[in-house]
């Protein structure tokens, strides 16, 4: 993306993004005629027409025997009026995904029907000949998109959903979509306003938002409806969630399109697990911490990007503030841990990937630097100290729990930033130490030894004996992709 700090995403996967997606279709077109030879709506649509996401999870997951190639296609390829194949679900309501739906008095029925398309309206025959035509109710689109924002689970998402989510029976889809919608609205604008390439392609490759709410899921995306995301949406969601989950979650929709040849950017097996290969505790795969790097850094700099060019507002900003503190903390302990893995993870294209991350990290974080030069607040500090989660591992009942790794990342990265060398040391049972180096100032330096939540001077060198546990993010499945904000497994 070729915004201020940005990685040249169109520069570098730009290509390989849209030869994916005409590969994707291709593949959507060649299994729907399998399944129907003689559907003459398959043929006859156009080369993206098949790459719509509950066609994705009926062809390759299989099992939703609920919706005819006319429903998915219809959207794409306006009838001409010849009579079209549709399948009713259980209460007798025909989906149309993209374009609407209707209600008749047949469940669970195979019914020949035609479509008018200008006044939205299906027409179906019965068996002793009467006619019944009903008006399409409409889908809801987000202003200015092709996006569907859905508000009813048709067979499809019921049974897809199902596979996905514990404790099913507790997901609601929320009633009123229509009350998100000036957030989803604006939340596009600001990422627009700091990249436009990246909001183009969220634009293009996203083709519905379902929002639901559940006591313990998290928001996805997922390959099996590949173009879609799933949001957990809090009730106070603004627009600052918004932003934060259309780049997260619609960036793993952008980056399985870029790395759908996963091979290409790894020497080592994509679904290996990280562990092995960091000789340290780490549930994620190879290719969901590579997806991880990619969301982390788009999250980064469109949040960094609003809050520099003053886009969000008084009350926007505190949670725009710290969106972007944590996220920073993240991405540049995944860097760190990552990076000194680079050469043996990532083939000679992965690196070049990695690098461009690294650079426009560093470009990103020299003004930042500068500007924590001067002695830093006492008390937002320790606010911040605070807010990291530091359990003793030694500690019982510790165990998946957020060790003191993420405080040693952190004081780590405040002593880069304010210019300081720092030393990273691993010790037994896989803690580490972290060692900062003063120059020498005269006859007389300061020391200083960090044992949140206190300071104290002390001897000439800064350690913070701590153990340093990667970021949790569940792997990358066939299924969906889950690397929710805390990286936490579903």
């Amino acid at each position: 993306m070729t915004a201020p700090g940005h990685i040249d995403f169109d520069g570098l996967l730009g290509a390989r993004r849209h030869d994916a997606r005409r590969e994707l279709a291709e593949t959507m077109r060649m299994l729907s005629a399998q399944q129907d030879p003689d559907c003459a709506t398959i043929r006859s649509a156009p080369g993206e027409a098949s790459f719509e996401p509950r066609l994705y999870s009926q062809l390759v997951l299989g099992g939703f025997p609920s919706t005819t190639a006319d429903q998915f296609l219809l959207a794409a390829v306006p009838s001409d009026g010849t009579p079209l194949v549709v399948r009713t679900d259980g209460e007798g309501t025909v989906s149309f995904p993209g374009l609407g739906r209707c209600t008749t008095e047949q469940p669970s029925a195979e019914l020949k029907v035609r479509y008018d398309a200008a006044a939205r309206t299906l027409t179906t025959e019965s068996g002793d000949g009467t006619l019944a035509t009903s008006g399409l109710e409409p889908i809801t689109r987000i202003a200015g998109t092709d996006m569907e924002l859905v508000d009813r689970l048709d067979p499809i998402l019921d049974g897809f959903l199902r596979l996905q989510i514990d404790r099913y029976e507790e997901l609601s889809l929320l009633a009123d979509v229509h009350a998100y919608l000036p957030q989803i609205s604006r939340a596009l604008n600001l990422i627009a306003s700091v990249s436009p390439a990246y909001h183009a392609a969220l634009i293009q490759s996203l083709r519905a938002v379902l929002l639901f709410r559940h006591p313990t899921a998290e928001s996805f995306a997922a390959l099996g409806m590949h173009g879609m995301i799933f949001l957990n949406v809090p009730e106070t969601a603004g627009a600052d969630y918004f932003v934060e989950e259309l780049v997260h979650q619609g960036g793993h929709v952008l980056f399985s399109e870029a790395t759908l040849s996963r091979g290409d950017f790894l020497r080592v097996d994509p679904d290996a697990p990280l562990s092995e290969l960091l000789g340290q505790d780490d549930p994620r795969d190879v290719y969901g911490a590579f997806h991880g790097l990619f969301t982390e850094h788009m999250e980064y700099h469109i949040v960094l990007g609003i809050l520099e060019k003053g886009l969000a507002d008084e009350a926007e900003r505190p949670a725009f503030e710290r969106h972007l503190a944590e996220v920073a903390r993240r991405h540049q302990r995944d860097l760190r841990l990552i990076g000194d893995h680079a050469g043996e993870i990532f083939s000679s294209l992965g690196q070049e990937v990695f690098t461009a991350f690294l650079e426009a990290h560093d470009r990103a974080e020299r003004p930042r630097t500068r500007a924590l030069g001067g002695a830093p607040d006492v008390e937002e500090l320790l606010r911040e100290l605070i807010a990291i989660p530091s359990v003793n591992p030694l500690l019982p009942d510790s165990e998946g729990t957020a060790h003191e790794g993420d405080l040693a990342c952190f004081v780590a990265d405040r002593l880069r930033a304010a210019g300081i060398d720092v030393e990273t040391q691993e010790v037994a049972g896989g803690r580490g130490n972290v060692i900062a180096h003063l120059p020498a100032a005269a006859t007389r330096t300061a020391r200083w030894f960090c044992s949140a939540p206190t300071w104290t001077p002390t001897r000439p060198a800064v350690r913070v004996r701590r153990t340093c546990r990667s970021p949790r993010a569940a792997p990358c499945t066939a299924a969906a992709v889950r690397t929710p904000r805390d990286h936490s497994p579903p």
